[in-house]
């Protein structure tokens, strides 16, 4: 079985991509998905969360994602510090989905992550998918979506790697422009392609 990559910034429409690949029946191993799990209660991940930054977790023993994002956000050194403690965890876990995938006989199967390129994870995988759009679409949504102000807006989608790096880096390029119908033709015919390839 081939493990392809599902990349693309903040707000590009990662997400509904790899909606439509699952409606094509692609299995998706979604790196977010996994993170939330690894910061259950109980969780290694979340005990190391909460002695670093014990305000993160509320009187309930959850981790508060909001209050985690405003301390770790435009913080480089507190982002790295949290993507060392989640990121291993979460490759392993991956690792550990694409062996059941295989056994089960896929032909290929999607690491969805925002941080491919950023963690070196696309090494390891058989190519990459980015999901492409402009910024002004990327903050049109980050406004509707998160309540997000311009400047806040600006700041997540700066503090991660440039479309144009991404781009460079990319095996296959999917243009979100807003248009749904536009994203789910280009995504049938790459899966396609990548079903020709075999496994």
């Amino acid at each position: 079985m081939r493990l392809y990559g599902l990349t693309g910034g903040i707000a590009t429409g990662k997400s509904t991509a790899a909606g439509f690949f699952a409606e094509l029946g692609v299995p998706i191993i979604d790196a977010d998905r996994l993170a939330r799990e690894l910061v259950e209660p109980g969780q290694a991940a979340l005990g190391e969360i909460a002695r670093r930054w014990p305000e993160v977790i509320d009187r309930n023993g959850q981790l508060d994602r909001k209050v985690l994002a405003q301390r770790v956000f435009g913080e480089p050194t507190e982002r790295i510090a949290l993507e060392g403690i989640l990121h291993p965890r979460i490759r392993e876990e991956a690792r550990r989905r694409a062996e059941a995938l295989k056994a089960a006989g896929h032909v290929y199967a999607l690491y969805e992550a925002a941080l491919i390129f950023e963690t070196g994870s696309d090494r390891d995988l058989d190519g990459v998918i980015l999901v492409s759009a402009p910024v002004d679409a990327q903050r049109r949504r980050l406004a509707e979506r998160d309540g997000l102000e311009s400047m806040q807006a600006d700041g997540r989608i700066a503090a991660q790697l440039s479309d144009q790096e991404k781009r460079r880096k990319a095996s296959w390029v999917l243009e979100n422009d807003g248009d749904s119908n536009s994203l789910r033709e280009q995504v049938r015919a790459l899966d396609a392609l990548l079903r020709s390839r075999g496994p």
